[in-house]
């Protein structure tokens, strides 16, 4: 009679059990795959932009999210607050290349020159994330600075005040050179013998 009290207890608990499995098990969710980055475009000074496409797809199908991160390292970090060397940039679908792929663009203006460790982001819309670094090429960026729109005007008048220079050092090299006198030959003197008489 306990026996089959036991098992009238325990049947109820058995079928919700088999009606309603473990949440883990339902909410097991796989990170988003990143299948391959290529550069269209590659900067080489500040100001430039950066084109890439990034191929990556969900497991489950979920809507995912790419964007890259930009990280200032080496020498260049030196000093360098840390809001001031991450740059991330989202990228958006570009299904004319793909259905998995996406399409990011980077402006390089007011970034700082030196060296950068780029990393590609994709995550799904319930968390799960994957992180890859790109290990093929470092980010190096340099600063040129370049003169203002009004700046070429002033290269005519320049170039006339350095002729200008340049004529008056000449006319005063040539006026030296005429004002140069040879030196003046001196007459040797000739002292007379000694009289054989002082001795």
């Amino acid at each position: 009679m306990r026996a089959l009290g036991l098992m009238l207890l325990l049947f109820p608990l058995l079928c919700l059990s088999l009606a309603f499995p473990p949440l883990a098990a339902a909410e097991k969710n796989e990170p988003p795959r990143i299948e391959g980055v290529v550069f269209e475009s590659w900067p080489e000074r500040v100001g430039d932009l950066l084109v890439a496409y990034v191929n990556a797809s969900d497991p489950e199908g979920d809507e995912i999210r790419v964007l890259m991160a930009f990280l200032l390292v080496g020498e260049w970090a030196e000093g360098v607050p840390e809001e001031q060397r991450w740059h991330n940039v989202t990228a958006e679908p570009a299904p004319e290349h793909g259905p998995h792929c996406f399409k990011l663009t980077a402006n390089t203006s007011g970034w700082l020159p030196g060296a950068y460790a780029i990393f590609v982001i994709a995550e799904d819309s319930r968390g799960a994330r994957s992180v890859c670094r790109y290990e093929d090429r470092i980010l190096m960026l340099r600063l040129e600075l370049e003169p203002g729109p009004g700046a070429s005007r002033w290269v005519p008048v320049g170039l006339v005040m350095l002729a200008c220079l340049w004529s008056i050092m000449l006319v005063g090299f040539i006026r030296a050179l005429r004002r140069r006198e040879a030196p003046k030959r001196v007459a040797p003197v000739f002292w007379p013998a000694p009289s054989p008489d002082v001795y």
